[in-house]
């Protein structure tokens, strides 16, 4: 079985002010202890194996395979998980993220979806696609596609 992290970054120069994807990364070797960090990013995550934890200062979650989290910049979080735990995560910054996280009821105390395994594939395989000339279109649909579906989800509150 393959451990390893991938990484991709980002390195197209664009000057998309909505959202600017920064990477796109899959997580294979969680620490076991939480070690609490500040980001400066906004990063939504996807649990694609296992079980874990989403730590921060305030509160400890857990999170299973389907779960999806959005990480805000200036929060004090970390994820922990045991060796069968792994997570997608897409990083990104723009003036639009805000209103896309509202229109999608998407706050620091509504950060977190439970049950949604059909997007697992999808993060998996779009992320063995992606490369320097499309990341930042492939991640970004991403997003949007990951909002729109908790839009929808939201329709019936």
């Amino acid at each position: 079985m393959n451990k390893e992290n991938i990484c991709k970054f980002n390195s197209n120069n664009n000057d998309n002010d909505d959202i600017s994807i920064l990477n796109f990364v899959l997580e294979k070797n969680c620490p076991s202890i939480p070690i609490l960090s500040i980001k400066s990013i906004f990063r939504i995550n996807i649990v694609t194996d296992g079980v874990g934890m989403y730590n921060s200062l305030s509160t400890n979650i857990e999170i299973k395979k389907g779960d999806v989290f959005i990480t805000f910049p200036s929060t004090n979080f970390c994820v922990t998980g045991n060796s069968d735990f792994e997570y997608c995560y897409i990083s990104f910054v723009g003036l639009k993220v805000h209103s896309l996280l509202e229109r999608a009821h998407i706050d620091k105390k509504n950060f977190i979806k439970k049950d949604f395994a059909f997007l697992v594939p999808i993060f998996k395989n779009t992320l063995e696609k992606v490369n320097n000339l499309n990341i930042d279109l492939i991640a970004e649909s991403l997003i949007l596609y990951t909002l729109g579906v908790f839009c929808e989800d939201t329709k019936t509150l």
